[in-house]
């Protein structure tokens, strides 16, 4: 998943695939493999930021929670968008305050 998450452009619809196959496989997807999720969509072409704050819902769905990485993953979302939504990362970042996820330097220079 980091090779199609870092790929410039980044490739969400390969993650995506990879992990239902993981999960086709017995294999249960772990917050490694949503932040690459989250990374891969925040990188693609054409940022979708309701896509990578779904990835949140989806580690929550799955009882989870996104650590630091994913949290700032999905910032990073708002702020590669065209145009940015500050707002929306700020909401990001409220979501992380809210449970607990320890921000840091990388989640607010995505700001």
């Amino acid at each position: 998943m980091k090779a199609y998450a870092s790929q410039r452009p980044a490739r969400p619809h390969k993650c995506e695939e990879i992990l239902l196959r993981m999960e086709a496989n017995g294999i249960k997807p772990d917050v490694i493999s949503y932040s690459s999720l989250a990374t891969a969509i925040a990188n693609a072409d054409v940022v979708d930021t309701a896509a990578a704050e779904a990835v949140l819902d989806r580690l929550e769905a799955k009882g989870m929670c996104g650590n630091t990485i994913t949290f700032s993953s999905v910032v990073s979302a708002f702020a590669n968008k065209t145009p940015a939504d500050p707002a929306g990362a700020e909401r990001v970042i409220q979501r992380m305050k809210d449970f607990n996820v320890r921000r840091n330097t990388i989640t607010y220079c995505n700001l």
